[in-house]
């Protein structure tokens, strides 16, 4: 009897667990369908952002959002103004991508408003890119402007969803605690030299997916480098820095994977039909936001969550292509293996010349 007891209470979802999936949900299908009955170019972009900024309060949500939105605008404008650089010069475009996957991680260690920094990182390296297909600054304004409205878009509904569903908040159990709250503040800077290798690692690698893209035309790329960005962009308190790139490299992959062969399965016998489609969405949405809300597999269940929506979200609403949704994942893991060799490399370079 305390065997069956003990199994129940190990497999019990606390109700703010539940609570915050069911925002997700609603926020991200809200976000996708209205990007999709808006025209946008990539809804699943918009739905990115909305799941991404959800936090446990509104006004974390709400913080996230903001920086999100500064974070798209900023690098938008900082590609704006290196584009007569880097226009048609796959040279350029490598060097600039590197110097500016190696400040973002510079500046995101040492910046309360590290999630800012990141994407205005990848939105700079996604613009450059777009300016080796194209000059003409009309199309490339639409491009970020298109990206600057998808991440507006998916972080409103994210806020406006939190507000709808405040009034839950007040039931016993469903409160999140004052201590989970966490306001931005001052970040307490890594040390200058581990800083100053995590920059490097980022830059490098960020080089390498650069020459990949340009050399194979890669699609989706941008996972890639969101991924290495994101994976050297460490949280508050940290010690061993290596440790903790690479516990989050193994969940990264292994979320990502999971979601992959689990979609790839499903795939098959949605057919582009609407309601089988949403069906899996919100089953994939629901199982990875109670990992994530849970203390012993959250990165890997964001990660999970994350690689379900890049996975089936694609360009067109309920068209989910296998082959897409593989390239996508490819991505990601491209950005971790190339990751892994940098830093295997540099690690050992130092310790050559410690030697």
């Amino acid at each position: 009897m305390m065997h069956f007891r003990t199994m129940r209470n190990y497999w019990q979802i606390p109700p703010e667990h539940l609570l915050f999936s069911l925002q997700v949900i609603v926020a991200v299908l809200l976000t996708v369908l209205i990007s999709d009955a808006s025209g946008m170019t990539y809804p699943g972009w918009a739905a990115l952002s909305s799941f991404a900024v959800m936090k446990n309060t509104t006004f974390e949500s709400f913080v996230r959002a903001i920086q999100r939105v500064l974070g798209t605008l900023a690098g938008g404008g900082l590609a704006l103004i290196l584009l007569p650089l880097v226009a048609h010069n796959p040279i350029a475009l490598t060097l600039l991508s590197a110097l500016t996957g190696g400040m973002t991680v510079w500046l995101a260690n040492g910046s309360a408003f590290s999630y800012a920094w990141v994407l205005g990182g990848v939105t700079a390296i996604m613009v450059m890119s777009e300016a080796q297909h194209t000059f003409d600054i009309h199309h490339l304004k639409i491009f970020i402007a298109a990206r600057v409205a998808e991440v507006a878009l998916g972080c409103s509904i994210c806020v406006l969803t939190h507000l709808l569903f405040k009034p839950l908040q007040r039931f016993p159990g469903l409160l999140v605690p004052a201590s989970a709250v966490t306001p931005p503040g001052h970040k307490e800077k890594l040390k200058a030299r581990v800083r100053i290798l995590l920059a490097f690692q980022g830059g490098v690698t960020v080089a390498i997916v650069t020459v990949l893209l340009l050399t194979f035309n890669l699609a989706g790329f941008w996972q890639a480098i969101i991924t290495v960005l994101a994976l050297l962009t460490l949280p508050e308190g940290v010690t061993d820095t290596n440790q903790q790139v690479i516990s989050r490299m193994k969940q990264r992959l292994l979320g990502c994977l999971t979601a992959a062969l689990a979609s790839l399965v499903m795939m098959p016998v949605l057919q582009g039909a609407p309601i089988p489609y949403l069906i899996a969405l919100v089953f994939g949405l629901g199982v990875g936001c109670i990992l994530q809300q849970g203390a012993k597999a959250s990165y890997f269940g964001r990660q999970f969550t994350v690689a379900w929506l890049i996975v089936y979200i694609q360009d067109e609403v309920w068209r989910t292509e296998p082959s897409i949704a593989a390239t996508r994942v490819a991505s990601i893991i491209i950005g971790i293996v190339l990751l892994a060799l940098t830093m295997s490399l540099s690690a050992r370079f130092l310790r050559s010349a410690a030697s």
